[in-house]
């Protein structure tokens, strides 16, 4: 029964994967397969070590690092600190105290130095977002926000059935008023 399990525990996750991946390729967003699939790779792990196979305990340390790739770094601190209190009390009875306190901390260890680096990143993405689609003087959206959100809306238009007018106004000198 445990080798159904574990395969079944795998194929889930192979399919989650593929999902993901689907997903990112064919409409570009990952919600809410983001968060399932951070919650099955960890419940993945934790099922696969509470049925007996205490040294996979070490396939925690990816998918604790998914989860930071995934998920917002306050979530997916929350789900490592889920995990490592699951698999302590998975662990506890089969390790030495030791053994285990060295397996969690490490675990936390990693979680805490994904958590500031995936912060900073989110951070430097933000800001290259806004940089890329504002006016720094004004602040005002620039043409490339413009068109994207032409796009966008053209998109659900075609989605909906609706129909659509666009009004563009040419300003003359604009820019010289602009400039001042």
């Amino acid at each position: 029964m445990g080798d159904w399990l574990i395969g079944g525990i795998d194929f889930f996750g192979a399919a989650m994967c593929l999902t993901v991946i689907y997903q990112i390729v064919k409409h570009h967003r990952v919600w809410p397969f983001d968060a399932l699939m951070s919650v099955a790779a960890i419940g993945g792990v934790l099922l696969i070590v509470h049925n007996g196979e205490s040294a996979d305990a070490q396939f925690m340390y990816p998918a604790v690092m998914m989860s930071y790739l995934l998920l917002k770094p306050l979530r997916a601190l929350l789900l490592t600190v889920i995990a490592v209190i699951g698999l302590g009390v998975i662990l506890y009875q089969s390790l030495d105290f030791f053994v285990l306190s060295k397996l969690l901390i490490s675990i936390m260890a990693c979680s805490v130095f994904a958590f500031v680096f995936s912060s900073i990143r989110n951070r430097q993405s933000e800001q290259l977002v806004l940089l890329s689609t504002r006016n720094p003087l004004t602040g005002v959206l620039n043409r490339r926000s413009l068109d994207e959100r032409l796009e966008q809306f053209v998109l659900q238009t075609k989605r909906q059935s609706l129909e659509a007018t666009l009004i563009i106004l040419d300003l003359d000198n604009f820019k010289q008023t602009n400039d001042k």
